[in-house]
């Protein structure tokens, strides 16, 4: 399982939310790294998205751009540039640190020696200053430390009621918890089932206020894997009810995991009503499954590497493949052998 070991210096970090147009990052485990761009070919409209990646072959230094249109059904080359945000927002993710999004809250934030975060928002369309913050962690239960983690805002809800503030690491340890600074009042409250469940990866849909959450057991030792069993919560971030979703505790012998799995990289839809999950260890998806608790849902081959209405972009074996939840159709992006591909997002 991949870990982020972030590089938190206390400096002033500036998140400016504004602009038409977004691409949608989504590096497995990880956040979208400052100053990656993608690059589009033309302008674009939530009727017509593009999936972009990016192909570098052996023995050459610079990699090759392309996009497959949603609408069209055809590959093209790149041309131009464009740098986007990060468009999923998970445990690895620091909004301090994002370009400009559409509509949202501005945030300029500053940290402490000591990991005390102080926070200034503002209205992202040009309005006014909205609040002013000092958080110290110590309060919230947080002694800043490389094991213990660090206080940073991890996402701000759509309607910009609020910011999540959750837990990053600098080593490779696993910290659980997330809480919830209201933006009106500056009363800070802890989605408590985050750290009493040991969500140790989950992820927050900003629009619906849906959080999607799973834990396992951490290993004893530096370097070695995170075992079972494993279960996935969904938690309503406006109330902060909790619901379990399901625990393999008790479920063994299934053909394409070893008995008490351990799943990662949890995912929620964009509407907040399914989530998927992969099988860690293997190349096995859960998809399609309904966040209400309700039946649905299967298994695919291959890594979900994002998703949008229907359709999942999948990585199979170091090439990219479309998924389609409704109909199960697949399309086929890339066809590489010795190349490797990394896909960089989806511009909408």
């Amino acid at each position: 399982m991949k870990k982020i070991i972030p590089a938190l210096i206390p400096a002033l970090l500036v998140l400016a939310f504004a602009g038409a147009l977004f691409v949608r990052f989504l590096m497995h485990g990880e956040s979208f790294a400052p100053g990656k761009t993608a690059v589009v070919s033309s302008p674009v409209n939530n009727d017509h998205p593009l999936v972009i990646w990016s192909v570098m072959l052996p023995g050459q230094d610079q990699s090759k751009e392309f996009s497959y249109s949603i609408v069209t059904k055809k590959t093209s080359g790149l041309i131009g540039s464009f740098e986007g945000p990060v468009g999923r927002f998970n445990q690895s993710t620091n909004v301090c640190n994002a370009p400009y999004v559409v509509s949202s809250l501005g945030l300029t934030c500053e940290m402490s020696d000591g990991g005390v975060l102080k926070l200034t928002v503002f209205d992202g369309d040009g309005g006014p200053q909205l609040l002013q913050k000092t958080i110290d962690p110590v309060a919230l239960g947080i002694f800043p430390s490389a094991a213990d983690g660090y206080l940073v805002p991890v996402a701000t809800a759509d309607d910009k009621s609020a910011i999540y503030l959750g837990r990053r690491v600098e080593t490779e340890s696993y910290v659980a918890g997330l809480w919830q600074l209201d933006v009106s009042s500056g009363v800070i409250t802890e989605v408590a089932d985050v750290r009493a469940k040991n969500l140790y990866q989950y992820e927050i849909n900003t629009k619906t206020k849906t959080l999607v959450g799973v834990n396992f057991t951490p290993p004893e030792n530096l370097g070695a894997d995170p075992t079972g069993p494993s279960s996935a919560y969904a938690i309503d971030l406006t109330t902060g009810h909790g619901r379990l979703l399901f625990t393999n505790e008790k479920k063994k012998g299934r053909d394409m995991v070893s008995s008490n799995p351990v799943v990662e990289n949890p995912m929620v839809s964009d509407d907040g009503t399914e989530y998927a999950y992969h099988f860690y260890g293997t190349n096995t998806s859960a998809v399609g499954y309904k966040t209400d608790g309700k039946s649905g849902g299967r298994f695919i081959e291959g890594l979900v590497k994002d998703w949008f209405g229907d359709t999942m972009v999948v990585d199979r074996d170091g090439n990219l493949f479309l998924y389609d939840l409704a109909t199960k159709a697949e399309t086929q992006l890339t066809h590489e052998t010795d190349a490797t591909v990394e896909y960089l997002g989806v511009v909408k």
